[in-house]
């Protein structure tokens, strides 16, 4: 347990660790990582000014290579939260047949300079969704959808960065299809009011990008040559785990754990307990509901 809860904490960098998810599969694993740059249409402007801009993403990691992603400039345009694609991901290959994630995170990098740096980047998870692809929205919808999230912090202030934890629905092998799947775990990133630049005279990219971690385990094709073998699951569940984490949020949000928890009478308390990671978001606000405008 302690090995997959380090993956889980660190997507981007722990070492690999079986998932305890039912079943006696096995599979591959392997980790990917996808820069998501938020660029949207919008009114016309010059090429190389710069503006502020909203944007959204909804991302489902048992639903990948697709995800929902809106944007709209500085509020004022009315956005489309459309269904898209990562491009030239593995997990659409022919080599594969299924996949389920193990752990992932998402995090905003900022790129402009920081003398423009501006508005406020969201973070959040729940699980479920709120959009859909094709869903038409209000000018205050992703600064609604915002609002309701775990985390809200001036662009650049903090980390920025949100893990993921599996539902039953993400327990299970298959391949992302084009949709969205209610239940399934779900995180978001969304930026209000952020600076943007024009790369064409009616296009907006935001200084900026998501980067998207995920750790799968994947079962190949039978045409491709490889084997898989029935294998064991671990000796505890993924609810068992859940259960260990006491304050959700900050695990969330820095992988931090409450001093003192236990995974469970077998493991000894110290061997539980880890230190909190430092992040400088002393302006960000918490919410311990993770409801959001469907609007």
């Amino acid at each position: 347990m302690q090995a997959y809860d380090r993956l889980v904490r660190d997507p981007c960098g722990a070492p690999f660790a079986s998932p305890p998810y039912p079943g006696g599969g096995s599979g591959y694993l392997a980790r990917f990582t996808f820069n998501l740059a938020p660029r949207f249409f919008t009114s016309t402007g010059t090429v190389g000014s710069s503006t502020v801009g909203n944007f959204a993403y909804q991302i489902q990691p048992s639903q990948l290579p697709y995800y929902v992603f809106a944007g709209s400039t500085g509020g004022t345009t009315t956005p489309t939260f459309g269904g898209t694609n990562v491009t030239g991901s593995f997990l659409s290959s022919s080599v594969l047949r299924g996949y389920r994630p193990v752990a992932a995170c998402a995090k905003w990098v900022p790129t402009g300079a920081i003398a423009n740096r501006a508005g406020m980047i969201a973070v959040g998870y729940e699980g479920g969704f709120t959009k859909i692809g094709g869903d038409s929205g209000t000018p205050a919808d992703i600064a609604a959808l915002a609002a309701g999230l775990l985390e809200r912090a001036p662009n650049g202030s903090s980390a920025h960065e949100v893990r993921w934890l599996p539902t039953s629905y993400d327990e299970t092998y298959g391949i992302g299809s084009p949709n969205v799947v209610y239940g399934s775990g779900t995180i978001y990133v969304a930026g209000v009011n952020v600076d943007c630049v024009y790369d064409t005279t009616t296009t907006l990219t935001a200084n900026g990008y998501v980067e998207l971690t995920i750790v799968v385990e994947w079962i190949p094709a039978v045409s491709s040559g490889l084997a898989v073998a029935p294998e064991a699951p671990p000796a505890f569940t993924s609810q068992q785990y859940q259960s260990t984490i006491k304050d959700i949020g900050s695990f969330l949000l820095t992988g931090a754990r409450t001093l003192g928890s236990a995974f469970g009478g077998s493991i000894a308390r110290g061997a539980a307990q880890t230190v909190y990671q430092s992040i400088s978001a002393l302006s960000s606000s918490r919410r311990p509901a993770l409801s959001l405008i469907t609007g």
